[in-house]
């Protein structure tokens, strides 16, 4: 049912929370959806601006599992503005469960510096109240930076995925990250056996020019008995400024002392 290169090319596009803040500019979006008889999805969003500044050339993007669709020339969005988006789509092939839509927005401050805010939204199509609970949950373990180390632009995010069913699962997860991070892959699968946890690594990628914390969205989603289910968990990128002098002392006095070594070694041989 997936295919691992569709993914990257459509995840790699959607990569970040549901409020921004760029200089003035404060965007959030209310995100909400509902399925009709025919499986159609009524979609409504309203990007909001809260700040001072211009929003410039706010675009829509959606995607749910392997679909996404993206919306252009949403317009400008001024201050204490509002962007309606108000569509019903119909996606070919929509099977039952517990699905999670995910709605990004990308704008532009006036000198072009780009930004990008997501939401998301659960909802359910022609399931019964007893298929709603998935199995599957997820943990995510989000790495501490060092503003002061110098070798911490990556580290590494640890993600706990728990199966409390009698069947193995397959789920594939999908990474959104604040501005200035990213994942060094956007998207996973994993094989899950019954009632057993495992624990996958993603790197967590910072700008150094970014010295705040950055949210991070995981969803995931899986087909069983013909039923999909999508569960998400959250969590914060943190920062800190630690002094790394006694971290790094010792190597650099082994260094030093390695360097003065060969230094008296050459000049006694010369």
């Amino acid at each position: 049912m997936w295919h691992h290169l569709k993914y990257i090319l459509l995840f790699s596009l959607f990569l970040t929370p549901s409020v921004a803040d760029a200089g003035v500019i404060n965007t959030k979006i209310e995100l909400s959806c509902s399925v009709n008889k025919k499986s159609d999805i009524a979609i409504q969003a309203k990007i909001a601006n809260m700040g001072n500044s211009t929003a410039y050339r706010a675009t829509l993007s959606l995607f749910m599992e392997d679909w996404a669709q993206k919306f252009d020339n949403l317009g400008d969005n001024p201050p204490d503005g509002i962007l309606k988006f108000n569509e019903t789509i119909s996606i070919p092939g929509l099977k039952p469960g517990m699905h999670m839509l995910v709605a990004r927005v990308s704008f532009e401050e006036q000198n072009g510096t780009s930004h990008r805010i997501f939401e998301y939204f659960p909802f359910p199509c022609k399931i019964s109240d007893t298929d709603k609970k998935p199995e599957l949950s997820l943990e995510l373990k989000p790495p501490l930076f060092n503003m002061r180390a110098f070798m911490e632009a990556k580290k590494k995010m640890v993600i706990s995925i728990n199966n409390s069913g009698n069947s193995p699962l397959s789920p594939v997860i999908a990474f959104f990250l604040s501005d200035g991070y990213t994942a060094g892959d956007a998207l996973i699968q994993t094989k899950v056996p019954p009632n057993s946890k495992v624990e996958e690594t993603v790197v967590i990628e910072k700008e150094k020019s970014i010295n705040q914390r950055g949210k991070i969205l995981a969803v995931a989603w899986y087909e069983k008995d013909g039923i999909i289910y999508s569960v998400k968990s959250e969590g914060t990128a943190g920062v800190e400024e630690k002094p790394v002098l006694f971290k790094w002392y010792p190597l650099f006095c082994i260094i030093i002392l390695i360097a003065v070594t060969i230094l008296i070694i050459v000049r006694r041989k010369a």
